[in-house]
C-alpha cells in the first residue's frame, strides 16, 4: 500500500513490521485515525502548555483525544506517552501555524474592495476596531476579475478564537465589505 504525506511521518509506513505487529497485536485494543489539523493542534497544545517539542507521531495520542475519537476516556485520568522530538524547526513552525489556524487563532480571508484611495486603510481600521491583528495583506489588482474598479485583497489576521472570527465576519458584512468566495 502506498504511503501519503502526514505530519506524523513516523507512522506513515507502507506495512507494519512483522515482528512489531506480532508483539503489539495482543496489546492493542483500538486504533483510530486522526486528521492532520488535529495533529497540528495537538502539537501546538504540547508546545504551549507543556513546553514540549513533539513530532507528529508522538502527538497522535493527544490528537485522538482532542479529535473526540476516544469518548470512553472522557472524565477519566489518562496517561499519554509523548515521544519523539525529531522534527525540523522549520517544519515545526509550519505545523504550529497550521495548529493556530485549526484553533481559530489565525484567520485568512479574501475581500473585494473598491480600488480607491483609503480603501485598504478603511479595511485595516475595521479589523483593528474588532481587535484583529493583521499579519499579512496581499493587494492584487491583476486577478480581481473583470471589474477594473475593484481590487482583490487577501488578509491574514491573528484572532482570539472561532467566535472572534465570527465577529470579524459580521463587522465586514455590516460595513458592506464583500467576502470573496472562490469558485471550485
Amino acid at each position: 500500500m502506498p504511503t501519503r504525506y502526514t505530519v506524523a511521518d513516523g507512522l506513515a509506513v507502507a506495512e507494519a513490521g512483522e515482528h512489531t505487529l506480532a508483539l503489539a497485536k495482543p496489546l492493542v485494543h483500538q486504533m483510530v485515525q486522526v486528521q492532520e489539523e488535529t495533529l497540528a493542534l495537538a502539537m501546538l497544545r504540547l508546545a504551549e502548555l507543556e513546553r514540549c517539542i513533539i513530532e507528529g507521531a508522538g502527538a497522535a495520542g493527544l490528537a485522538a483525544l482532542l479529535g473526540g475519537h476516544l469518548p470512553q476516556l472522557v472524565g477519566k485520568t489518562v496517561v499519554l506517552l509523548l515521544s519523539g522530538g525529531n522534527i525540523d524547526p522549520l517544519a515545526h513552525s509550519r505545523v504550529i501555524e497550521r495548529g493556530l489556524a485549526a484553533d481559530g487563532r489565525i484567520y485568512r480571508f479574501d475581500v473585494l474592495l473598491k480600488d480607491r484611495p483609503g480603501g485598504l486603510a478603511q479595511l485595516s481600521a475595521l479589523l483593528a476596531g474588532v481587535g484583529a491583528n493583521v499579519t499579512e495583506i496581499v493587494h492584487n489588482r491583476t486577478f480581481a476579475g473583470p471589474d477594473l474598479s475593484r481590487v482583490h485583497v487577501l488578509c491574514t489576521v491573528e484572532t482570539r478564537d472561532r467566535e472572534h472570527i465570527g465577529e470579524i465576519q459580521k463587522c465586514l458584512a455590516d460595513n458592506n465589505v464583500e467576502l470573496f468566495r472562490w469558485e471550485r
